[in-house]
């Protein structure tokens, strides 16, 4: 028998989710997972990988939630797969403690993401400070919307990394340019628009490179007017959609250097003015249903 005290437990932390290696032994092992309230975690197919993998909910409540379904998952659930078949991703609706179990070894493959991820958001935070908060921001209300609109769990499971790391490409553009408060000159706002190619090349060289076409294409607009290709219509995919909705949202309702914050109120009805012609309807109506939910939330945030 081992006896071994948590202290000296392996761990890795990313964006505040802690993994700890519990035991270990011939192939099979477990690993406890802390993940702070608003957080998502879950399972996700791998090639090849042949595993029967259990995520066993400890303490806490957890939801995943679809266009007309929602599932809660509190102490005792569990989700099981052999091998997982497509990603299931949930967020934590309290602090949620849970075991997972894997027939085969996973955790230095969970290291390694998450060191690779930590990497990405320590770079895009670097370069602006502002970042941070922002893409949190715009990962939790792009999920909430997919989930709405009934995207397929891989289409998901893209789309929370892409929206996280939409603004990846910054790290390329210089500080000059990025943090300049008056307005950009046409070469500079040049440069700045290939932040999202940027953003596209740099996540395709990562095994998260089905997110990498959400960076390339969250600024273009439904009438074509946007960057960096000028795309139209159903030309732009739904999930860089959903990030342009909700990362214009954002930025209207925060303070900037180069424009004050707008009301909660304001910025809905500049997004019902644009829907159609710069956004897709539907997305700007589900969109509204989810943040006319979180409206006490965000209020506070604009304190």
């Amino acid at each position: 028998m081992l006896l071994q005290r948590a202290g000296e437990s392996l761990e890795v932390a990313g964006r505040s989710v802690q993994y700890h290696l519990l035991a270990s032994w011939d192939g099979t092992e477990v690993i406890r997972q802390f993940v702070p309230q608003g957080k998502w975690f879950g399972l996700r197919p791998e090639e090849g990988w042949t595993a029967l993998e259990t995520l066993h909910i400890i303490s806490g409540e957890a939801v995943w939630e679809g266009a007309h379904q929602r599932v809660v998952l509190r102490a005792g659930d569990s989700l099981t797969g052999r091998p997982v078949q497509e990603p299931c991703s949930l967020r934590a609706v309290s602090d949620v403690t849970a075991i997972y179990v894997s027939s085969l070894p996973v955790f230095h493959l969970i290291s390694n993401e998450v060191a690779r991820l930590r990497e990405l958001a320590v770079a895009v935070e670097t370069k602006d400070g502002y970042t941070r908060e922002h893409c949190a921001r715009i990962q939790s209300l792009s999920a909430r919307v997919g989930q709405l609109m009934n995207l397929s769990p891989t289409e998901q499971h893209y789309l929370l990394y892409g929206a996280f790391l939409h603004d990846l490409g910054k790290v390329r553009v210089p500080d000059a340019i990025l943090k300049k408060p008056g307005a950009l000159t046409e070469n500079e706002w040049a440069v700045m628009k290939q932040h999202t190619i940027f953003g596209r090349e740099m996540l395709a060289r990562t095994p998260l490179a089905g997110a990498a076409p959400i960076l390339e294409q969250h600024h273009e607009r439904l009438d074509g007017s946007g960057y960096p290709y000028g795309l139209k219509g159903d030309a732009i995919r739904l999930d860089a959609q959903i990030v342009a909705v909700a990362d214009s949202y954002d930025a209207m309702t925060t303070e900037r250097i180069y424009h004050p914050a707008m009301s909660h109120e304001e910025a809905v009805a500049e997004l019902q003015r644009e829907a159609g012609r710069l956004y897709r309807t539907d997305v700007v109506q589900a969109f509204l249903e989810v943040v006319s939910g979180l409206e006490p939330e965000i209020k506070r945030k604009g304190d």
